[in-house]
C-alpha cells in the first residue's frame, strides 16, 4: 500500500473530526491506517484544530510570499536594454525598482539574454568600402578572364597599416546585452 497523500491525510482527519475523534485518536487510526509507519503529531493536532473550528477546504491557503516578476517590471527592463544595450544588472535593478538578483534572472532566464564582450575582427569596414572591394574583385577578374597570366605579372600588392593614438573602450566596456539567437557585436582589432 502506498503512502496516502497531504490532502488525502487532511480528508481523514475532517473525517475523524466528524466522528468526533479525540487528535490522539486520529493519529493512531491514521498512523494503523497507514501501515504502522508514523504520522507527525504536530500535523494531525493543527488539521484536527483547522477542522473542529469550522474549516471546510483541505487544501492549501493562499500564500502571501515572494512576488513573481511582474510584466511592468520585464517591460521596464526590455525598454531600459533597447535604449542602451551596454546597462549593467545594477543600473536595470534600479530602473525596475528590484534587487539585483531578481535584475540578473530577468535577463538571463526571462528574457533569455547574455552578457558577452565584442569579438575582435581585423577592421570593420563601411557599406561603401565592402562595396568598393567587391567592384575591384570583379574588375580584376575579369580582367584575368581576359588576359590571363600576363595580367597576374602587372599587379603591384602594398600592405595596408592603421595607426589609433587612442583606442578608449576596453573588452569589457565593449559588452552588451544580447538574445542567445542574435549574433556577438564586432569591435575592429587594433594593432
Amino acid at each position: 500500500m502506498e503512502t496516502p497523500s497531504k490532502e488525502e491525510k487532511r480528508v481523514f482527519i475532517k473525517f475523524c473530526v466528524n466522528l468526533g475523534k479525540t487528535p490522539t485518536e486520529t493519529k493512531q487510526l491514521l498512523e494503523q491506517a497507514n501501515n504502522g509507519r508514523t504520522v507527525s503529531r504536530p500535523l494531525v493536532f493543527r488539521w484536527h484544530k483547522e477542522f473542529r473550528d469550522g474549516r471546510k477546504s483541505t487544501k492549501d491557503k493562499e500564500r502571501s510570499g515572494r512576488p513573481s516578476v511582474i510584466d511592468d517590471k520585464l517591460t521596464l527592463a526590455r525598454n531600459a536594454l533597447q535604449c542602451d544595450c551596454r546597462i549593467t544588472v545594477r543600473e536595470v535593478a534600479e530602473v525596475c525598482d528590484v534587487g539585483t538578483a531578481t535584475a540578473h534572472k530577468m535577463l538571463t532566464e526571462t528574457l533569455a539574454m547574455s552578457r558577452v564582450s565584442a569579438r575582435w575582427v581585423p577592421r570593420l569596414l563601411t557599406a561603401d568600402q565592402e562595396d568598393n572591394r567587391v567592384k575591384a574583385s570583379r574588375q580584376f577578374l575579369r580582367s584575368y578572364q581576359r588576359e590571363g597570366d600576363a595580367f597576374l605579372n602587372r599587379i603591384i600588392t602594398t600592405d595596408e597599416s592603421w595607426f589609433y593614438y587612442y583606442d578608449p573602450e576596453t573588452k569589457s566596456q565593449s559588452s552588451v546585452w544580447k538574445h542567445t539567437s542574435s549574433p556577438p557585436p564586432k569591435k575592429a582589432r587594433v594593432t
